[in-house]
């Protein structure tokens, strides 16, 4: 009764923290519930710079490419063509032909996605003021969220805190993970973007650069440096130099052995699931499909060059059968199998992190010739093995599989999950954990009901009034179709709200 009467008085009031895509999604798919909501609604973002479109969608350089074709990228989960419907209406759709004749399965520059983010996020303005809402920015860093008393949460930031009736935690990725220790140092690039201001500043065309990091922010700095006419030779080193795949033809075709009923039955009395067992099914899947498992299994080698595997993909066109068999298993089942994983299948899982990342965020195929290409040319090296970079005599010397290379600039494309993040959402994240508010994953994502998306606390319960969408529940590895993933965390967390203050 106490709750009902001081959300009679003050309304619903809800805390977004993160303005990027996530917040987005979010707000579009709660304004779809509208009806359903007895009182008006208040939404406050939280975000200090870059609304909408955050650092991954601002303006850059054209080679920066979506990494889901335009018929896939939306804000929207029932609704894949949204953004490429509102590409087409565009005056700049003759951008849709930039890396492919079909405009659904072609992949548009980055920047283009940002535009529909921050048109989308007009649209939501007016239709939520039309409704008698309202969507208020502060463009200000949240550093603590605390019980306010009554069933409320207070926001604080650096210049007043304010209650809430519900808080959404949508914090985009980390910080620069600077692995080194490099920060500071003349010729050393702490984060790759935008690419159109940081590459330009490394001044000699000529030089030698290392790039630390193989995964797909590694991938777009190669292919910034390409753009630009870099002529000098290019090292994309990391432990353990695994590219991300080339993306493969979606198909529609139903898993016949990695199922919610064989995932069930594999289930122990002790309510556990063991990695072989995965792996298990996961072959059963392959040899069902008529694929080589020896084959598929052995590109995962660490003996196996970063070039062998990209021409292997390539002379296969839109087939990869482990990628396909991953991009087919749901969303709810996926959640399971990481729910019922054992302890030590969960920590098996995670260090193999960077292979599950490169099969589930892979690179357009127009993007993967380009990077072949240059390795061919001997421009491009992609390598394992890095162990240290370090600062001597006005340039970098890499240790890279006990072997050194002399660089003059090195660009960091790593970076921390949110969860670690150094950057401006540090103090958030410490008071979260200080607060008793957070359990954390093995892959360093935040851990939430994914039928509601609340968080869950210390205890095994869920907070009634704090919810998290986006990245920071992923950590480490940002699972398969990315933006799927926030969409239908933001459905989640709307339709959550819708039922907590129907009519």
């Amino acid at each position: 009764m106490l709750r009902d009467a001081l959300e009679g008085k003050m309304g619903i009031r809800i805390a977004l923290i993160g303005g990027g895509a996530a917040a987005v999604s979010f707000i579009d798919s709660l304004l779809r519930h509208a009806e359903s909501f007895e009182r008006d609604v208040e939404i406050c973002i939280y975000e200090p710079g870059n609304l909408a479109k955050g650092q991954a969608f601002g303006p850059d350089l054209d080679c920066a490419l979506l990494n889901l074709p335009n018929g896939s990228m939306s804000i929207r989960t029932h609704e894949e063509d949204h953004f490429l419907r509102w590409l087409e209406s565009q005056p700049i759709r003759h951008h849709l032909a930039y890396s492919g004749p079909d405009p659904a399965d072609s992949f548009s520059p980055r920047r283009f996605f940002g535009q529909y983010l921050e048109a989308n996020l007009r649209v939501c303005r007016e239709t939520a003021e039309q409704r008698g809402w309202k969507v208020s920015v502060h463009e200000e860093t949240v550093i603590e969220v605390a019980e306010a008393g009554q069933g409320t949460l207070l926001v604080r930031t650096g210049c007043e805190a304010r209650s809430y009736t519900h808080v959404i935690l949508a914090i985009g990725a980390g910080s620069p993970a600077d692995p080194f220790q490099l920060k500071g140092t003349p010729g050393f690039h702490a984060n790759p973007y935008p690419l159109a201001d940081v590459l330009p500043g490394l001044r000699d065309p000529h030089a030698p650069v290392l790039i630390i990091g193989t995964g797909l922010t590694a991938v777009d700095a190669t292919m910034g440096l390409l753009h630009l006419g870099h002529q000098g030779c290019i090292t994309m080193a990391s432990r353990n130099g695994i590219l991300p795949q080339v993306r493969a033809a979606k198909e529609k075709k139903p898993l016949s052995h990695v199922t919610e009923e064989r995932i069930q039955d594999q289930v122990t009395l002790g309510g556990v699931l063991q990695i072989n067992t995965v792996l298990d099914l996961l072959q059963e899947e392959l040899k069902a499909e008529g694929s080589d498992i020896e084959t598929e299994f052995s590109w995962f080698h660490p003996s196996i060059s970063a070039s062998d595997h990209l021409r292997y993909q390539l002379e296969r066109p839109r087939s990869n059968p482990l990628q396909s068999i991953l991009s087919r298993i749901s969303f709810d089942l996926g959640d399971r199998i990481r729910y019922f994983l054992s302890g030590n299948a969960a920590r098996a899982l995670a260090s193999h992190t960077q292979r599950m990342k490169s099969l589930q965020s892979p690179m357009p195929e127009r993007t993967a010739r380009k990077l072949l290409a240059a390795m061919d040319s001997g421009q491009l090296s992609v390598l394992p093995g890095l162990t240290e970079v370090r600062f001597q005599s006005k340039a970098f010397l890499a240790s890279i599989a006990d072997e050194e290379h002399g660089v003059h600039f090195v660009i960091d494309a790593t970076r921390t999950s949110p969860g670690a993040t150094h950057g401006r959402s540090r103090p958030l994240i410490s008071s979260l954990r200080s607060n008793g508010y957070t359990t954390w994953d093995l892959s360093g994502g935040l851990r939430v009901e994914p039928r509601t998306g609340r968080v869950r606390l210390p205890s095994g319960d869920t907070h009634p009034r704090l919810f998290a969408i986006g990245e920071i529940t992923a950590g480490a590895t940002y699972y398969a179709g990315s933006l799927p993933a926030v969409n239908r965390g933001a459905d989640a967390v709307a339709s959550a709200l819708a039922c907590m203050h129907s009519r």
